[in-house]
């Protein structure tokens, strides 16, 4: 077996660095970024069923994947958790599941040794505690909120939709302008209901200027419909290191537009609210090819630089012998020395794009609005696909006193994996892991068990 580009690097200059063991070397500190080995805790006997006992069956193996998945994974978790129980009824669970996620999201920005960690060129970005692009966590704001409207709590609803509405516009280090029309219609819907048609009258221009397609609802309107079309993005990474993290339109599917149906209704056309893939794609309304990581830039630009020093010291090396010059000769050794520790930053460097994604998302959201005198009765979502029609019931309907809101989805949100694409480690990966992660493992799972009070008997 031939020896690797590093080994040869190290065999080429070592007699030079034992020449040269006198020189004066500026030192290189690799302290901070050691990598220590965890040991994974094993749940006590018995844990993870107590854990599960009060959770509803088909909802067992997702709250499985949230108890074992840990912090890093718990944000996802909690959002594909959030949206299989609002399919299948859990309400409970439901909001549960996404104000975990949500409480989460809004600590994003805390500084402490754990996102220190995240953020360091040496440490993969899959390894960070997940807390989803722009578009997921908009979107986890939006499903929250139609959980408020479904309550009638149409002040927190409108606060909620605001909420993701700013998610939306934040990224890691940049703020876009946001355009996710469908958050502010919502938000003028909530308003509508509430009363306050100022607040709604800004909020219905706001949606509009960003989607012309997205009319005002009639003063008299009282059924809010909002279905869900397709499966959403797919996040792939790109580029030489696969540092870029690109995306790919959801497949399987060929359904394009929805009706609704309800008593008293007729038939109310779905009007094209957000396209979720383009929320994916884009950056305040300007679509970008795919979203690059500054790790691969430096892992390219140590790789050069430990090139350089070690042409600079091999000749310096070369020359001082043939002078027997020994200033020379230090700064050869000084090279080599360089040329190591760049060619170890680049080889420690980890680009790879992080590509855990929310797979039960839409690929795009339609909305209307109608007046009804009396009960919605048995409404349903009808979908226009290329091989015909079909029809889903809704999976959320909802009245107060001044609304009802009805939601559907073309597409189940319960035919996923229990757990997310792209979120297990490989057995190197989780050897990069710090032991401070453990510790957050063990609080964690503690803090699952003792919020372990919902009933599973709401259906």
């Amino acid at each position: 077996m031939k020896p690797g580009k590093s080994a040869r690097r190290v065999a080429g200059i070592a007699a030079a660095i034992m020449i040269a063991g006198c020189a004066q070397t500026a030192p290189f500190d690799f302290s901070d970024e050691i990598s220590v080995t965890v040991t994974k805790r094993v749940p006590a006997p018995g844990e993870i069923e107590s854990y599960l006992s009060d959770k509803p069956i088909d909802l067992r193996d997702h709250y499985r994947a949230l108890f074992e998945g840990g912090t890093r994974n718990a944000v996802l978790s909690h959002m594909r958790i959030g949206l299989a129980a609002m399919q299948l009824g859990y309400f409970d669970h439901a909001e549960a599941a996404f104000d975990g996620a949500l409480t989460r999201i809004e600590r994003v920005y805390a500084v402490d040794h754990k996102a220190k960690l995240a953020k360091s060129k040496f440490q993969n970005e899959n390894i960070k505690d997940f807390k989803g692009e722009p578009y997921e966590r908009a979107m986890a704001y939006l499903y929250r909120g139609l959980l408020y409207l479904r309550e009638g709590a149409y002040d927190n609803a409108r606060a909620t939709f605001l909420d993701g509405e700013f998610q939306d516009t934040v990224a890691e280090d940049e703020v876009f302008k946001g355009d996710f029309a469908v958050l502010n219609y919502l938000a003028g819907w909530a308003s509508q209901c509430e009363g306050e048609h100022s607040y709604a009258e800004i909020f219905f221009k706001r949606a509009r200027r960003h989607n012309p397609a997205l009319r005002r609802p009639g003063r008299s309107d009282n059924v809010l419909f909002i279905a869900g079309i397709g499966n959403g993005p797919v996040k792939v990474g790109k580029g030489k290191h696969k540092e870029a993290l690109g995306f790919r339109r959801g497949s399987g599917f060929s359904e394009s537009s929805v009706r609704f149906e309800a008593q008293g209704t007729g038939t109310v056309a779905g009007t094209p609210a957000t396209s979720v893939f383009w929320q994916a794609t884009t950056r305040g309304g300007r679509p970008v090819e795919a979203i690059l990581d500054g790790k691969a830039q430096f892992k390219d630009a140590t790789a050069t630089a430990a090139g350089i020093s070690e042409f600079v010291a091999t000749q310096s090396i070369y020359q001082a012998g043939l002078e027997n010059n020994s200033d020379l000769l230090n700064v050869g050794a000084a090279a080599a020395v360089a040329s190591i520790a760049f060619d170890l930053f680049s080889k420690s460097t980890k680009p790879a794009a992080d590509t855990r994604y929310w797979d039960n998302l839409p690929d795009s959201i339609a909305v209307a609005t109608t007046h009804v005198a009396g009960d919605l009765g048995e409404a349903r979502a009808v979908f226009k696909s290329d091989k015909g029609s079909f029809s889903q019931p809704a999976f959320l309907t909802a009245s107060t006193d001044s609304c009802s809101v009805v939601w559907s989805r073309s597409r189940s949100a319960l035919s996923i994996p229990a757990i997310a694409p792209g979120s297990e480690l490989t057995a190197k990966q989780k050897r990069k892991l710090r032991k401070t992660l453990k510790q957050q493992q063990q609080a964690f799972r503690a803090e699952l068990m003792a919020a372990n009070t919902i009933s599973e008997d709401e259906s």
